[in-house]
């Protein structure tokens, strides 16, 4: 990421990767990463779980359960968006006030 350490961004480029999961995230509520990944032409695996896991992190989502049955071929976390902080995709933690991409939330309760 370019910039300085502590800078906030100010404008996001709605047709990213990430702007277009978050999209999907917001019209699904419940969700997969393959709910993610299958329709968004080039964004994979990787990346998508990069970003739920910073989304469950600082408190966008947490983990709903298991489709399919823990540990046979085939099954998956289920997501659930429980802060839906509008069209544009969070790059800040309201709670901690830094950028999504941190490794630990100042903010947990």
């Amino acid at each position: 990421m370019s910039g300085k350490p502590g800078m906030k961004r100010i404008a996001t480029d709605q047709n990213c990767g990430r702007a277009r999961m978050w999209r999907v995230i917001r019209r699904r509520v419940l969700f997969t990463l393959d709910d993610i990944v299958i329709p968004l032409d080039g964004v994979n695996s990787n990346n998508a779980l990069k970003f739920v896991q910073n989304l469950v992190r600082h408190g966008f989502a947490k983990v709903d359960g298991w489709r399919g049955q823990v540990g046979l071929r085939g099954s998956c976390k289920v997501y659930r968006l429980i802060d839906n902080s509008g069209p544009v995709q969070p790059t800040h933690c309201p709670r901690c006030n830094q950028p999504l991409t941190a490794k630990t939330c100042g903010g947990e309760a």
